[in-house]
């Protein structure tokens, strides 16, 4: 049996899969301009698009309750985790894309497509990397193919008007100014800011980046960020996450 596990329910217990077309890369546009007197054309870059997929499947036996089960798990939710048998730790989030086939080729036999629609052109991990702490810095690493966007977590062990985080290279994200009556977080609070999608919550309640852009870390690669808080402040035990992406 092929596993493929859809927000993790296993169809294969309920079909047999006997194909799977995911692609050897997502579909790739470059940018590019032609020169003015020279023949040729300049490389401007490239950005990825989403990634279709089909998976092709037999049912033998009781072929109409299998596919009344195979399709309130593709309905149950708009957005999916994917996750194929062959990099089991590994999901891709994913939306249906075109209605898909199903025909009946006895009244015991039926072969069927799922057609969907990967939102990213990569797959995430399903698991975090913990940063490795030195001094005031978090140290990651990037074992996936496609960049990866850190998030960072405390408790605060003092009232922050002001602090932030910032990369050997001089990018940095800054929460809170100084000359603000109120703190940004107070004693016991949670902090959490996800570079992935640019939010920050305190105790589970958005608050919002006051400079500066989200951190990226190349693929491969590991990076060292440092956390600012002010001397008279008691620095809390911050926590560093990254989760690998894979084209």
């Amino acid at each position: 049996m092929f596993s493929i596990k859809i927000d993790n329910q296993e169809i294969g217990d309920i079909v047999k899969v006997v194909n799977v077309e995911r692609g050897s890369l997502p579909t790739i546009k470059n940018r590019i301009k032609e020169y003015s007197i020279v023949d040729g054309v300049r490389f401007q870059g490239q950005s990825y698009g989403s990634r279709e997929m089909r998976i092709s499947y037999v049912v033998t036996s009781d072929i109409d309750e299998k596919h009344e089960a195979l399709k309130k798990i593709l309905s149950a939710n708009k957005v999916f985790n994917v996750i194929f048998g062959d990099y089991p730790n590994r999901y891709w989030k994913c939306i249906i894309n075109g209605g898909g086939t199903f025909e009946k080729r006895s009244g015991k036999y039926a072969t069927g497509e799922i057609e969907l629609l990967s939102l990213y052109p990569y797959s995430f991990s399903t698991g975090e990397s913990l940063a490795r702490i030195d001094g005031n810095k978090l140290i990651f690493t990037n074992e996936g193919t496609a960049e990866a966007y850190p998030r960072f977590e405390f408790v605060a062990e003092d009232n922050y008007k002001m602090f932030g985080f910032v990369d050997k290279n001089g990018n940095s994200v800054q929460f809170g100014y100084e000359r603000n009556e109120n703190p940004f977080i107070r004693i016991g609070q949670k902090f959490v800011y996800d570079s992935a999608t640019n939010e920050c919550y305190v105790d589970n309640k958005r608050k919002y980046l006051s400079e500066g852009k989200p951190f990226s870390i190349k693929s491969g690669s590991t990076t060292e960020i440092a956390t600012s808080f002010f001397p008279q402040n008691s620095p809390p035990v911050v926590k560093g996450y990254v989760r690998g992406a894979f084209y």
